[in-house]
């Protein structure tokens, strides 16, 4: 099937319009985390602490720990340096959708649910070694979307913004709660 010249040539504008359209679309801002939780929001918080003691000077030594928030809710926790051998920590408990609101809000406090430049990739595997300096590793879905990052936890900032999370986190484990039935 053939169309007239005049056809196509009246079309072009429409195209190349069309490609602006989407090529704007594609640049803008990932969208602002919801406020209420997605309904596929789950989080994994390692802290690791240094193969080293660390001196005097520093107030809070980190205690190695990981705990897994999986979309339904579960809770996982499991205390000690996590490694690539580590195995997945065992259920503790199910959070009531109130807690999971709560750990969201949270997580959004952290800015830790904001657009991520990348997404996750293979290296955000806990390391073999301890790291040289206590770190964090988040990982994160919600919406449609994973982040994973290292948060080295030497920086105060860095470490206050994620005090509230594992605060809860801690609090949540260590919590007597409904069975996971």
């Amino acid at each position: 099937m053939s169309f007239p010249r005049e056809s196509v040539a009246l079309l072009r504008p429409a195209v190349v319009v069309g490609a602006a359209v989407l090529a704007l679309g594609a640049c803008r801002a990932a969208p602002e985390p919801p406020e209420r939780t997605p309904a596929d929001f789950s989080l994994s918080v390692t802290l690791l602490a240094t193969g080293t003691p660390q001196p005097e000077s520093k107030p809070e030594p980190v205690r190695p720990v990981w705990y897994l928030v999986e979309p339904d809710g579960t809770l996982r926790a499991a205390v000690g340096q996590r490694t690539p051998d580590t195995r997945l920590p065992v259920p503790i408990r199910r959070l009531d959708p109130r807690e999971r609101e709560t750990l969201w809000a949270l997580v959004r406090g952290a800015d830790l649910a904001s657009p991520a430049p990348r997404d996750v990739a293979a290296e955000l595997a806990p390391p073999a070694a301890p790291p040289a300096v206590p770190t964090a590793i988040i990982e994160l879905a919600h919406s449609g979307t994973r982040r994973a990052v290292w948060i080295p936890l030497s920086d105060a900032g860095a470490r206050d913004r994620l005090r509230a999370v594992t605060g809860e986190l801690d609090r949540l484990a260590r919590r007597s709660a409904p069975s996971l039935d």
